[in-house]
């Protein structure tokens, strides 16, 4: 599982901007639902708005545990990191969870951890664009309309 989990993860970083992942150094055990140990990697999952720093904007990271039987199962989100964040970093962070839990919803099992990633990617980026809006912030498009064919006229 590690070299194939690796190269997946190396082609996922290698096509999104803002949501990197990597592999942590650690083993994680958990019991499941139906009482059996689940043995895997935990996969770091980490959303990077892109054309801001650490200090604007927080990185908005979550956790999935990708079992020894992945591809056939799909990876399963652990928990939220946390720490000393601030309210509204917080409130960020569980907005994207929620987004991605509803998306998730939408997808047939064995969810791949590329489309995992992408959701997460999509969902992260909906709430920061949306947290951008809000303060007087957002995009080309959402300031100014949407680009339009126009021709010249000669």
């Amino acid at each position: 599982m590690g070299r194939a989990l690796q190269e997946e993860i190396s082609e996922i970083n290698y096509r999104l901007i803002n949501t990197v992942l990597d592999i942590s150094s650690e083993d994680m055990n958990l019991t499941s639902a139906v009482g059996d140990d689940v043995e895997g990697r935990i996969v770091n999952c980490t959303f990077h708005p892109i054309g801001s720093s650490a200090e604007m904007f927080p990185v908005l990271p979550i956790r999935f545990l990708v079992s020894a039987n992945y591809p056939y199962c799909s990876p399963t989100l652990i928990d939220k990191l946390s720490g000393n964040q601030s309210n509204e970093y917080e409130n960020l962070l569980t907005k994207a969870t929620t987004k991605f839990n509803t998306s998730l919803r939408c997808m047939s099992e064995p969810i791949s951890l590329k489309e995992m990633a992408k959701s997460w990617d999509s969902c992260a980026n909906a709430v920061f664009l949306e947290y951008a809006r809000q303060n007087g912030g957002g995009s080309f498009s959402s300031r100014y309309g949407t680009w339009e064919k126009c021709v010249d006229a000669v």
